[in-house]
């Protein structure tokens, strides 16, 4: 080969290598497959309750379900791709219906076979965004049906965010002070299209919840509470207008026991003294009601099952694949591998939580029994393995008396019923979205089974089930709880309290030499959600201490800008910065010399600008 012709191959490998890399972001198996699946062959459980079906044949035309059929009655492309299936068992992919969701767990749900979350209004605006992402295959995961935020008695679960009054709408928690305020809250959120309105508690009044839940049924969009008191109990929330009680297992148990007093709402035990006057009067009223129920039975278990150093060695195992640790935080792996290293309970403290445990579940399945609507959730990544941690539900609820029937559609019908995703999720029916697991072993003949998985197959997809040390998602974040728009808010109002009103700060005067500079602080971003493509962007930074020398940075690259005053700035970001989706930091510094250096180097707090895909 002539050395031209040689340089010109060298060349053309160098471009198409180029487009790979800039190409979006690969998922899990989804690349260059054909548009015609076909599952032939083996048992079919759609989810809905009924009879198996032997020998069936499901044909799959890009995402959706076209014929379920059995073999020898239905026709296929020639072209097809042709799983056989006989001997396997063919189910609708899971749904985990308690994740506090953040980008690092979505391989090992899918790789668990879980295809459907509900995350539990912990992302704010990120949260909307990802979902969005995943629905339109343009980042890999499980679909995620969420309540973006929550409304609380408190201001957040997660310390670093404590009621500044900067939090961007759609973040956790919003306090309401009023009725009115319960009201506005609920249109704010519902105004970001959440899947569910979510109440973190119990301690908020009554008629808070009813303005809530009145809003709600308006916007025609379920809401999920956490009523375990003080100011409002179940059965009030029930009344009040609630459609799901979650963290049931350990919220319920106070309500149901012969002496509440002697127990905190949260008490495993509390179960053991079950009062059954009490237990059947709510459980009815579950019934009647249509109350959904989502126990977390694992999170509270901790060292009762006989399973228990089995799961260990599970999680171990997961958790050991090179692939999966090079981008799973290794704090969060610690904090569900220390779980297992808490010390043995005594023998009678082990025996009255055990019973107290199997009281819970067997509540739960009379529910269930009657028609009732009982949930699959993990309450991962911080309390169980993601994944890992709904299997191991799956057994707790099979060991404490629910069928095996009761447990597929704990995992696939009643959650996407819960979810109002029933149209397009949750059963194999012609018409619903292509989300199906194939077990190797009869799940019906032992529940354990269900974990027992030959494939999986998401949006019309095969999945590949190992990990990749390349996953990412554009829009990253670490905190399983939140991924603020604007990053420690506390800490900007305490720069503030310390360094504006004690003078010197605020931008005054021109500050264009060597003068002490006190340091800044980002209050609020406008606008923080744009598309990829979008022409060049004046982005207004709202805050502190601005000065005629600050200086600000996307992703440490520097942004021109106007100062409009001491506590505002016009970033002017050039079209070039927004064509690929991300969430990208941005931060205001002020250099050396400081006036008070015990607040850090000058750098601002992060804030962030959300790049979104174009639909």
């Amino acid at each position: 080969m002539s050395r031209r012709r040689y340089r010109f191959h060298l060349l053309l490998g160098f471009c198409f290598l180029i487009l790979y890399c800039i190409s979006p972001i690969r998922s899990m198996g989804q690349a260059q497959q054909p548009t015609v699946l076909v599952i032939e062959g083996g048992t079919l459980i759609d989810g809905n309750g009924g009879t198996p079906v032997q020998d069936a044949l499901i044909v799959i035309q890009d995402n959706r379900i076209t014929s379920v059929t059995r073999k020898g009655q239905g026709n296929y492309p020639a072209n097809a791709q042709v799983i056989k299936a006989d001997g396997k068992f063919i189910l609708p992919g899971y749904w985990d219906a308690r994740v506090n969701f953040v980008w690092f767990v979505s391989e090992p749900l899918l790789v668990n076979g879980i295809t459907s979350i509900i995350d539990m209004a912990v992302g704010g605006e990120v949260q909307v965004v990802h979902r969005d992402a995943v629905e339109h295959g343009k980042i890999p995961g499980p679909r995620t049906f969420t309540g973006i935020g929550f409304i609380s008695s408190r201001p957040t679960t997660v310390q670093q965010f404590l009621g500044t009054g900067f939090e961007t709408p759609l973040m956790p928690g919003r306090v309401p002070k009023s009725v009115e305020d319960a009201r506005q809250i609920t249109k704010n959120l519902l105004a970001g299209k959440p899947n569910m309105i979510v109440i973190q508690d119990g301690n908020i009044p009554l008629e808070y919840y009813q303005a809530i839940a009145d809003e709600a049924r308006k916007g025609n969009t379920p809401v999920f509470a956490r009523p375990a008191g003080p100011m409002v109990d179940p059965k009030a929330a029930v009344l009040a207008g609630i459609n799901a009680i979650t963290h049931s297992g350990d919220g319920l148990g106070v309500f149901v026991t012969k002496d509440p007093s002697k127990w905190r709402g949260d008490a495993v035990e509390a179960w053991a003294d079950l009062d059954d006057a009490k237990a059947s009067e709510l459980a009815q009223l579950f019934i009647q009601r249509k109350i959904t129920l989502e126990p977390n039975f694992v999170e509270f278990a901790a060292g009762l099952s006989e399973k228990w150093a089995h799961w260990e060695l599970e999680d171990r195992k997961m958790f050991s694949d090179v692939s999966l640790r090079s981008y799973y935080p290794d704090d969060r792996i610690q904090s569900v591998i220390g779980i297992y290293t808490r010390p043995p309970l005594a023998s009678e403290v082990r025996a009255r939580m055990l019973k107290g445990l199997m009281n819970a579940v067997q509540f739960h399945q009379r529910v269930a029994q009657g028609g009732g609507r009982v949930l699959i959730g993990s309450d991962s990544p911080s309390n169980a393995a993601v994944g890992k941690g709904f299997h191991h539900e799956v057994e707790i609820m099979a060991e404490g008396g629910f069928t095996p029937m009761q447990i597929i559609q704990s995992a696939t019908k009643w959650p996407a019923e819960a979810a109002q995703a029933l149209n397009r999720l949750g059963t194999i029916e012609v018409g619903k979205l292509a989300d199906i697991v194939l077990l190797t072993q009869d799940p019906l003949q032992d529940s354990r089974n269900m974990q027992k998985i030959d494939s999986v197959i998401f949006n019309g997809k095969m999945v590949e089930r190992t990990f990749h040390s390349w996953h990412r998602t554009p829009f990253g974040g670490n905190s399983p709880n939140t991924n603020p728009v604007v990053d420690q808010l506390p800490w900007a109002v305490a720069v503030k309290q310390a360094t504006v009103t004690g003078g010197g700060g605020q931008g005054a005067g021109p500050n264009t030499g060597r003068e002490r500079l006190a340091p800044p602080g980002i209050e609020t971003i406008s606008p923080y959600i744009v598309t990829e493509g979008s022409p060049a962007l004046a982005l207004t930074l709202k805050g502190f201490n601005f000065f005629a020398r600050t200086q600000v940075f996307l992703e440490n690259i520097p942004m021109p800008y106007k100062r409009v005053s001491g506590t505002e700035l016009q970033v002017n970001i050039d079209e070039s910065y927004l064509r690929r989706p991300g969430r990208y930091q941005i931060r205001v510094y002020n250099s050396p010399p400081h006036t008070h250096p015990e607040w850090g180097n000058g750098m601002s707090n992060p804030a962030y600008l959300i790049v979104n895909y174009k639909y």
